[in-house]
């Protein structure tokens, strides 16, 4: 199929472009300041 031929060119490319685009210490400090805000709350 077309579609599987052009997802497995463009993969390494986008997952670059993601990597680059996603901003990875605010999503973590994110879910640690929610993973422990529910801890404390729920013992």
């Amino acid at each position: 199929m077309a579609y599987d031929n052009w997802r497995a060119a463009l993969r390494p490319v986008l997952l670059r472009v993601y990597g680059a685009a996603y901003d990875h210490r605010s999503a973590y400090a994110e879910a640690h300041t929610n993973a422990r805000a529910y801890a404390l709350a729920h013992g």
